[in-house]
């Protein structure tokens, strides 16, 4: 008995430590984000991070109304990096991570200020913006997917660096492919968000007469993507 309880209290010991936000030094934080395939979030203002990011963050304004509800969608099964300017909007962003079901948050002591101390490299922001994002009410929305037998969405927001590397690769699918495509930015579609249950950005969905097939969150090579409908179009074939 004594046994059990004292791996019980390992077990908490370990759950609790999990729950907490891990404050990192530059140096640290580098090394952590080479490591491990997460996502990387400054959440300066937009100004702030026209000066230089670290690579491959996704930039979400603390200040924004709608932070957190942007936040939300970042996938769960990833180690978050947070930082800002001086590390004090981070650590409180960190917090709320923690609150909406991220497992395991990194936050960079000082901010992108010690970074820079620590001379370790930053890049320009990205200027990657999908034109061809469509602002649907979920009426509109389901009417277009039971139009065609097949139509691949992407539930995506233009801030998300995942989702900013699909946008050629779902170029490249659009062209390709006699599958339709509807592209939904998250941030002016909560009411898609809700019904189709998108948990995280981007979120691919492939429906077939107006239901769904198929559905894969984060990001997916161009090949992989036209194997799953290649294989769902033969499916339906057979069936029909």
């Amino acid at each position: 008995m004594k046994s059990i309880f004292c791996s019980f209290l390992v077990f908490l010991s370990l759950f609790v430590q999990a729950q907490e936000v891990i404050h990192l030094n530059a140096k640290s934080f580098q090394e952590k984000i080479q490591s491990v395939d997460g996502v990387i979030l400054d959440v300066r203002t937009h100004k702030e991070a026209r000066l230089g990011i670290i690579s491959n963050a996704s930039i979400v304004d603390y200040y924004d109304l709608n932070f957190s509800n942007k936040i939300k969608l970042i996938q769960k099964d990833k180690p978050v990096f947070v930082y800002c300017r001086s590390g004090g909007r981070s650590s409180k962003a960190a917090e709320q991570l923690l609150e909406q079901g991220q497992r395991e948050v990194y936050n960079l002591k000082g901010g992108i200020s010690a970074w820079q101390r620590a001379h370790l490299p930053i890049e320009m922001q990205s200027t990657i913006y999908d034109s061809d994002a469509q602002v649907l009410t979920l009426r509109e929305f389901e009417d277009l997917i039971v139009e065609k037998k097949f139509v691949l969405a992407n539930f995506y927001t233009q801030w998300c660096v995942p989702c900013k590397k699909m946008i050629p690769i779902l170029n490249d699918f659009e062209k390709t492919s006699s599958t339709d495509l509807i592209r939904v930015d998250m941030d002016n579609a909560q009411d898609l968000s809700e019904h189709y249950n998108i948990e995280a950005v981007p979120t691919l969905i492939l429906f077939y007469k107006g239901s769904e097939v198929w559905r894969h969150s984060g990001a997916i090579s161009k090949e992989n993507l036209q194997d799953v409908v290649s294989n769902n179009i033969k499916k339906a074939s057979e069936n029909d």
